[in-house]
C-alpha cells in the first residue's frame, strides 16, 4: 500500500510539472505574438506615415498642374520646360487614388 501512495504522489508530481512546463510554454508562446504584434504595429504606424506625407506631397505638386508654369534648366541647357510635362512623364494618374486606398486599407 505505501508503494501505491508513492507512485501516486510521483504521478501528481509529475502532472505538476508537465502543467507548468505547458503553462510556461504556452505563456513564451504568448509573449512572443505579444511581441512580434507590437513590431508588425510599428511597421504599419511608419507605413501610413509615410503614405501620408507622400500624399501631402504629391497633392502639393498636383496643384500646380495646368497652371501653365515652366521649369527652366531642367535639362542643363537653360531651355524651359512645361511643369505639366514632368507629371505626365512620371505620374501614371491614380497615384494619389492608390495611396488613399492603401492608407484607407491600414487605418481600418
Amino acid at each position: 500500500m505505501n508503494n501505491r501512495i508513492q507512485e501516486l504522489i510521483a504521478a501528481v508530481d509529475w502532472c505538476k510539472s508537465f502543467e507548468y512546463s505547458l503553462f510556461h510554454i504556452t505563456l513564451t508562446a504568448a509573449e512572443e505574438i505579444v511581441s512580434e504584434y507590437d513590431r508588425l504595429q510599428e511597421g504599419r504606424n511608419a507605413a501610413i506615415r509615410a503614405l501620408e506625407k507622400a500624399e501631402q506631397f504629391i497633392s502639393a505638386m498636383m496643384e500646380f498642374y495646368g497652371e501653365g508654369l515652366t521649369v527652366y534648366n531642367w535639362h542643363q541647357n537653360g531651355d524651359g520646360e512645361p511643369w505639366d510635362n514632368f507629371f505626365d512623364s512620371n505620374m501614371e494618374g491614380n497615384e494619389l487614388e492608390s495611396i488613399r486606398t492603401a492608407l484607407s486599407h491600414l487605418k481600418g
